[in-house]
């Protein structure tokens, strides 16, 4: 049954983050809200996780969540990365002249 919960969570994230990912293609820095999120996103699941299942913690530890999490979101950011090439060339365009300051 954990095992099928797990991969259904992380079929829905990374169903949103394709769906957050083909908006930023429009709008980049929804980018920059996306990394916040998933800090807002991974604190309250620790913290929840602290108050309502202290076993989990007491067995893993807080760091191997944090690091599980991370390492997926860092494989679900791969993958997108490679699939949407529009958004890339927007990143890129990015760090050209339109974030020095003005003359």
């Amino acid at each position: 049954l954990y095992t099928i919960i797990h991969v259904g969570a992380f079929v829905i994230i990374g169903l949103v983050a394709a769906t957050l990912a083909l908006a930023a293609e429009d709008q980049p820095p929804l980018l920059l809200g996306m990394i916040m999120i998933f800090a807002a996103f991974e604190a309250l699941f620790i913290g929840m996780l602290a108050i309502f299942a202290t076993w989990i913690l007491g067995a893993l530890g807080w760091w191997n969540i944090a690091v599980g999490n991370l390492l997926a979101a860092l494989a679900i950011g791969a993958y997108l990365w490679g699939e949407h090439p529009t958004l890339r060339r927007e990143i890129r365009e990015l760090r050209g002249p339109s974030l020095e300051r003005p003359a």
